[in-house]
């Protein structure tokens, strides 16, 4: 299915757009906190630790902002869930 591991990043960066709307819309029911509780932890313990292992090196100084994103992303996704902020969740 992918040719290339960036194919499959790519790919998940698609569904990670998609299923952030789905638990952002559905905030208000349960589900949308276990939506975004199991996104957040793909996000930060698998894709964007393998974009900042493996992928970023490769690409030099230039893509440091990405990485401190993700370390952004880990910090205050934590506080989100933690809290259960929609209005935190929506930024």
């Amino acid at each position: 299915m992918f040719k290339d591991p960036i194919s499959l990043l790519k790919f998940e960066h698609a569904v990670i757009r998609i299923r952030s709307d789905m638990a952002l819309r559905t905030l208000g029911c349960g589900v949308g906190w276990t939506l975004l509780e199991e996104l957040h932890s793909f996000v930060v313990g698998w894709h964007a630790r393998i974009e900042d292992v493996y992928v970023f090196p490769l690409l030099g100084d230039e893509v440091k902002p990405f990485s401190n994103d993700h370390m952004l992303i880990s910090k205050y996704g934590d506080a989100v869930i933690k809290e259960k902020r929609k209005d935190w969740a929506e930024r």
